[in-house]
């Protein structure tokens, strides 16, 4: 969150793209895209990625219920 909000703000002090690529030391893609984006709000990351959906969706989630419904059928629901 910090360095989209260092690229909003670089962006706002009217500092030109080659500025805030070789400042913030991200791509030029990632530099127009974050510096198009509404401004930092809060700095709860982690919120804010599953606000956005960003990150892969995990692979292991949808198998995980089976082995504990096996494992509490083994043990007798203990």
């Amino acid at each position: 969150m910090l360095k989209r909000h260092e690229i909003q703000v670089l962006r706002r002090a009217g500092h030109s793209l080659e500025e805030m690529v070789k400042l913030a030391g991200f791509s030029q893609s990632s530099v127009q895209r974050v510096a198009a984006e509404p401004g930092v709000r809060t700095l709860d990351t982690a919120g804010e990625r599953a606000r956005r959906g960003v990150g892969r969706s995990s692979k292991v989630e949808a198998l995980r219920e089976r082995p504990a419904a096996e494992l509490a059928q083994q043990t007798g629901g203990q």
